[in-house]
């Protein structure tokens, strides 16, 4: 967070632009227009939970769907950047508009173009 505010701060961004950090089942994405994703799910692979890895890779699956479907019930128009992926699919309706190796990991713009809702997401990445 604190390099994402100094960087809107540099970018005489810091009126057009909030960052936020926090569970994503309190967060409604509907207030945001952008979303960025970079590791969104590490601290359940690598962090300090006490879980068997059968658990982890549990509770990993349960956040990229829940993921997957928040983004697929997001408006037209809705830009969401991913550095080195989420770990799913994006869904049926988002174009990737950009990408680019950044070393050897890939940095993606997605603008979704047509309204998804109810219809079964499928991957659309061609990387």
């Amino acid at each position: 967070m604190e390099a994402a505010n100094a960087a809107a701060k540099l970018l005489d961004l810091e009126r057009s632009t909030t960052f936020s950090a926090g569970e994503m089942e309190v967060v409604d994405w509907h207030s945001f227009d952008s979303l960025y994703f970079y590791n969104p799910f590490a601290a359940i692979l690598f962090g300090e939970a006490p879980f068997a890895k059968a658990v982890r890779w549990s509770m990993l699956t349960d956040q990229i769907a829940r993921t997957e479907a928040h983004l697929a019930d997001l408006s037209v128009g809705t830009r969401v950047v991913t550095y080195e992926g989420f770990g799913g699919d994006m869904p049926d309706g988002y174009l990737l508009t950009h990408a680019e190796m950044i070393d050897d990991r890939r940095l993606a713009l997605w603008v979704k173009q047509r309204s998804t809702r109810g219809v079964r997401p499928k991957p659309t990445d061609p990387f």
